[in-house]
This record gives C-alpha cells, structure tokens and sequence, in this order.
C-alpha cells in the first residue's frame, strides 16, 4: 500500500516538473526589448553594444536591444529619464547631471580614462595646455568637466578664447581655429597621427572616467535584474570585440553603414583599447572614491556649490540587499528545485541536519565574503589614492621640464626651484606612506626616553617652515617617560608640523604651543595653534585616509590619518576642537607603559 502511494507521488512530481519546464523554457524564447541611445555616428566607440547584439549576449540575457541615435546630449538624457526600459551613454559629466537633481544611475564606465582632448596641429606652437592661451579654440555647447578641470589647473580661464563651436571638422582642418575640443576615440575623423597631436587631461592630473552607461532610477529600481543582464551581456559584447576587432569593423561598416573605412575604425579601435586597459584592470570597474575626488574638484574650481551624498548614483547601490540572477538562471534553479523537492521528500530527516549545517556554514561565509568585499574596496581606494598622489608631483615636474625647453629665455633657477618643491612633496608623501606601513605591521616597542628633548628635536628639524611662529613647549611631570619612541616621535611630528601648515599670517603675531603632562598611568599631549582652523562641517572627517580639509597646501592627506592609526594602537584617545579664524587645538590622551 504504501508502495503504490509513493509510487502516485512520484509521478504527480514528475508531471509537475515536465510542465514547469516545458512553462519556463517557453517563457525563456519571450526576449523583453530595451532602447539604447548612441550619442554619436556608427564607429568602433559602441562596439561592445554591437558585438553583444551580433552574438547573441543580450539574447541569453532575455534581452533584445533597439538602437536609436539621438546625436544631441540634452535631449538623450530627457529621452532615457521618461522613456521605459532605456539606456545611454554620457561623459563624466553625468554626475554634474545627476547632483543638479536629474534621476540617473551609473550602469558601467567603458574607459578608465576620459578621451575627451583638444585636438591641435602638430607643427603649431601649442605643445602644452598654456599654449592655448589666447588662441581660438573651438569648446562647444557641452560641458566636458576633464577639461575644463585641466585648464582651470594650468591657470587658464576656459571662457577666455572659446569661440561658438560650428562642428564642422573642416573649420579645424583648414586653420580657421587653432585648436578643437574632442573625443580621442573619433580619431578615425581626423587626418594622419603624425599631423596632429593631441592634448590628455591625464597628463595634467585630471582623471575621470569615459563613455558612461547610464539608465534611470526608474528602471533600475523597478528591473534591477534587467539592468544587470544588460550590464553583463555589454560586459561580454566588450571582451569579444577587443579580442576580434577585424571582425567587429567589418560588421560596422556592413550591418550599420558606418562612413569609416577599416583603417579609420582599427585606429578608434587601438585608441579605445588604449583608454579601457583591459589587460590591466576588468571591463566595467568602477571606483566610487574617483567619482568623490572628481566632486571635490569640481567644487574647489566652482563648478558646483557643494559636495553631496552620491549614494544612489551607482547601480551597485541597489544590490546590497538582493542577489542577482539572470533569467536563464532562474528557469534551471526552479527545475531544480522541484527536482531537489523529491530527494527532500524521500530523504526528510537526513536533510532536514543537513540543512541546519549549511545554514549555519553560509552565514559564516557570508560574513567571510563582506569583510573581503569591504577589504578589497579599501585597498583598492587606497591603490588609487597612492597612486594618484605618486603622479601627480611627477607629471607637474615632466610638465615643467617640457615648459622649459620649450622656453629659450627661461631661467633654469626658478625651473629648478620649482621641481625640488615637487620632490619634496613626493619625498613627504612617500614617508608618510612609510609610516602608515610601519604603524600596521609592527608591534609596540617601547623604552625610556626625554620627551622634552625629542619635542625640541622635532621643532628644530621643522622650523624652517615656521616664518617667525613663536613656539612654546612645556613638559610637566614626565621629563622622561616609557613610550614608543618612534611612534611617539611621528604623532608629534606630524600635530606641530599641521600647525606650522596651516598658521594663519595675516595675525600680527602667530604661535604654537606644545603642553605635556603625566596624570597617574596617562600621558597627556596638547598641541594647539591660533592658525586658520578648520570648519565644524569638515572636523569629523579630519581623521580620514586621504581627506585634506583645507586647500592652502598640497599635503598627502595621510598625516592625521596616521596620528590616529597610531593613537588606536597604542590605547589611546584623541580629539579635536578648532574654530575658523582662530585656530585649533588637538588634544591626546596615551596610557603610560610599564
């Protein structure tokens, strides 16, 4: 009997599980249509989107894509915000767009680096981006922020010589501007290389992201499985057509009329692979603390009033709480499921501990994988920042090295001047980065030292920036104290040399003063200054990797970041009070060592 129950189970399971997938399967064959808008004429810049349509990515995605040029930015996005299931594709301007109140949601940038350039004539005199002072230059309606960032940094007002642009190559070619704002990956437009040169914003230490999807937050909210199956699908149509791009011009030119010849469009293609770095870092990666640096540009040059939250701009905020699956992926778990459902039923008990096990093991590897994912996010901020401050100090010294033998009246005194400052500042950097190493690698050593004598050591060794700042040190009730000698000597180097950084030289009289004194088993330190200050807005966030509160000086970021990492490993507490115009005051609590 109960044979012959089992046996009407099984195949009331198995019916279920036939007509289910048969259900799925059909469903799987229904492709649901979205739009995506190229900002430009058929070339090599969309191939990605082009090789994911021509093999069949979006299609295993459940997707079919329609392409609809809307040559004019403006009207693109108006287009994307109120039309379903839309995408397109923007510079890094798209996040002024989305800080001045526009719904937009970063899907992928296709560059690491931005290809918008100025395009000059290689036997002109414009060899640098101060030569384009005073010429007339051909800047357009639409605002590229890598370039205007660029000239703002080199000195030069972009309104100055910008003239109302024509678009019509042939005003470039025939001289009648001198130089033309431009993408680098339409190169395939303009004459032969060894004619033209053009000028990156990332040799002049501006470095933003290129060619952005985008979509809404409509869609994304309301698809968010949609929006990722795009992703990944244009994700794949990008390897293959990196990996083939004879294949890919060939269907430009036949499937989309494209007007570039196979030579044009390979020159697009080495030009894009150039700006993606494929071999270096994965197609799509995107580094949120870029973005938050480009805002803090942006506001320190005027082009926006404040900083803000971007929370909300990345299509990897609405995935925190959800896993993400694609279609196909949905279909086979559900059959498996049913199919699993029958070894539930006629293996109850042993799973039912089993499934208690697992429960358990995947909370633990969850938590595993946030710590790494949290890790790895920091590390890579940290790579960026390092080596984002590396280059900068480096690219300025090639720039002033390309200015002077560029300049036959130059007077090598001042060129000279003027690189030892950067090396200097890339020597601090490079310490700085030393000490943060040596704070999180090695353990607390300790002896007896004279802490009066070591504040006047440090003072001595950094008082040729002082400019007169009078300095008082007191010491009360611990001439010789157990420390860590190194640890102590670079939490006080780096809270006096802050505020000689930042003294205030429009006071008639300017001071520092050093206060240390033992109270039972704590060590107390004071440093406070009449400098500058620092606003209340931005004192919670002094302590932080690479965070500069105020823009007088060019340092690393990383000093109180490094006073904090140390005071955290010796058991101590620290805080900070300070008031614009009148000055600051840092306060250290340590616990005496035995």
């Amino acid at each position: 009997m109960l044979e012959k129950f089992n046996l009407g189970v099984m195949r009331i399971f198995l019916t279920l599980v036939i007509f289910l997938s048969t259900f799925f399967i059909a469903r799987a064959q229904i492709l649901d249509t979205v739009t995506f808008c190229l900002k430009w004429n058929h070339q090599f810049e969309f191939a990605g989107i082009y090789a994911a349509i021509d093999q069949g990515y979006f299609t295993e995605e459940g997707l079919a894509v329609d392409l609809k040029v809307i040559r004019n930015i403006d009207k693109q996005l108006e287009y994307v915000l109120k039309t379903p299931k839309t995408y397109g594709i923007l510079n890094s301007d798209l996040l002024l767009r989305r800080l001045n109140g526009n719904p937009v949601v970063l899907v992928m940038p296709t560059l690491q680096h931005s290809s918008a350039v100025f395009y000059v004539f290689e036997n002109s005199r414009i060899k640098h981006p101060h030569g384009l002072f005073g010429k007339k230059i051909m800047m357009g309606n639409h605002f590229y922020p890598e370039l205007y960032l660029m000239m703002k940094k080199e000195g030069i007002d972009p309104s100055i010589s910008a003239i109302d642009s024509t678009w019509v190559l042939d005003d470039f070619l025939t001289h009648k501007v001198d130089a033309i704002l431009n993408l680098s990956i339409d190169i395939g437009y303009m004459p032969e290389p060894d004619s033209i040169r053009m000028l990156y914003p990332l040799d002049y230490g501006v470095d933003l992201y290129g060619e952005c999807i985008f979509t809404s937050e409509r869609e994304i909210k309301n698809n968010p499985h949609r929006v990722e199956a795009f992703r990944r699908a244009v994700v794949r149509g990008w390897e293959y057509a990196l990996e083939n791009p004879g294949k890919l011009a060939e269907l430009i030119i036949s499937k989309y009329d494209s007007t570039l010849s196979m030579h044009a469009l390979n020159r697009e293609y080495e030009e894009m692979r150039k700006l993606m770095l494929p071999n270096v870092i994965e197609i799509g990666h995107n580094n949120r603390g870029r973005w938050e640096m480009t805002q803090d540009e942006l506001v320190k040059y005027g082009y926006l009033k404040e900083s803000k939250s971007l929370e909300g701009f990345f299509y990897e905020d609405y995935y925190r709480d959800q896993e993400i699956i694609s279609f196909q992926v949905i279909v086979w778990v559900g059959v498996g499921m049913l199919v699993l459902l029958l070894l539930v039923l006629a293996q109850w008990f042993i799973n039912k501990r089993l499934s208690k096990l697992v429960s358990v093991q995947t909370a633990v590897v969850n938590s595993h994988n946030e710590e790494l994912r949290k890790t790895n996010s920091e590390l890579d901020n940290f790579v960026y920042h390092v080596s984002h401050d590396l280059r900068t100090p480096l690219n300025s010294t090639l720039g002033l090295i390309k200015l002077y033998r560029a300049d036959e009246h130059a007077d090598p005194d001042e060129y000279l001047e003027m690189i030892n400052n950067n090396l200097l500042r890339l020597e601090q950097f490079i310490r700085d980065i030393l000490h943060y190493s040596r704070n999180t690698r090695t353990e607390i050593e300790t002896e007896v030292i004279d802490l009066e004598h070591t504040i006047v050591d440090i003072i001595e060794g950094i008082k040729h920036t002082s400019d007169g700042i009078q300095t008082e040190v007191q010491v009360e009730g611990c001439a010789t104290v157990r420390v860590d000698p190194i640890r102590i000597k670079i939490l006080l180097n780096n809270l006096i040399t802050n505020s000689y950084k930042y003294a205030d030289f429009d006071k008639e009289i300017q001071f520092v003063e050093v206060y240390v004194h033992c109270r039972g088993d704590q060590l107390n330190i004071v440093v406070r200054d009449n400098g500058v200050g620092i606003s209340e807005n931005l004192q919670p966030r002094v302590f932080e990797m690479f965070y500069r509160a105020n823009d007088k000086t060019e340092g690393s970021g990383l000093g109180l970041y490094i006073v904090h990492e140390i005071i955290e490993k010796l058991q101590g507490s620290i805080r900070l009070e300070s008031t614009v115009g009148r000055g600051t005051a840092v306060y250290v609590s340590l616990p005496v060592m035995k």
